[in-house]
């Protein structure tokens, strides 16, 4: 996959969307050490960014009957605020 810089003010709001051919459910979540005041909504994955730094989202997807649970770092979503 391709990374994308994209500039971003602080207290802006974003979405970020993971896809997935698995049907178990996504939830989005932020690595330990992502600037203060930054949240993820878990559902949707609003993302308001709060300060200066970078912010790795996560992504979790559920486990169904084709697949297994995981946990990775979503690359395309590290975001870094100036």
């Amino acid at each position: 996959p391709s990374i994308q810089t994209v500039l971003f003010s602080m207290m802006e709001s974003v979405t970020v969307k993971a896809s997935s051919q698995s049907s178990g459910a996504l939830t989005y979540s932020l690595k330990k050490g992502s600037p203060a005041g930054t949240s993820i909504n878990a559902t949707t994955g609003e993302l308001k960014i709060g300060g200066r730094g970078t912010i790795v989202v996560l992504v979790t997807q559920a486990a169904n009957g084709n697949y297994s649970a995981i946990t990775t770092p979503a690359t395309a979503s590290t975001i870094t605020v100036k």
